[in-house]
């Protein structure tokens, strides 16, 4: 079942193809990066720090990233099917410590 993630104002940003899958997707279905520790916390295709996810479906970025050393890039995955766009979520009021992705960082 697809794991959908919104930014804090609900607008659908990326998503995941299983609660398990361990690649993060666009909303246009473009590899995005994966969650190489198997936790919240998401990388960008360059290794870099990009999100966390958070209240269950938002994806934000933490201002002060984790300190983790970057991990080995897996192979580039095979690109899913597009889902069905979701309808969008309310609102939330920000997370302290978080922010929006920019949204440069969520297209390619």
């Amino acid at each position: 079942m697809t794991v959908y993630l919104f930014n804090s104002n609900g607008d659908w940003i990326a998503f995941r193809r299983s609660e398990s899958d361990r690649y993060l997707w666009g909303s246009d279905s473009r590899w995005l990066g994966w969650f190489p520790w198997g936790d919240e916390h998401a990388v960008g295709t360059s290794g870099n720090y990009l999100g966390s996810v958070v209240r269950g479906n938002r994806l934000l970025a933490k201002l002060s990233p984790p300190s983790r050393a970057n991990p080995a890039q897996p192979s580039s995955p095979a690109q899913p099917a597009s889902p069905s766009s979701p309808a969008s979520r309310a609102a939330i009021p920000m997370p302290s410590g978080f922010g929006d992705i920019p949204p440069a960082k969520l297209r390619k």
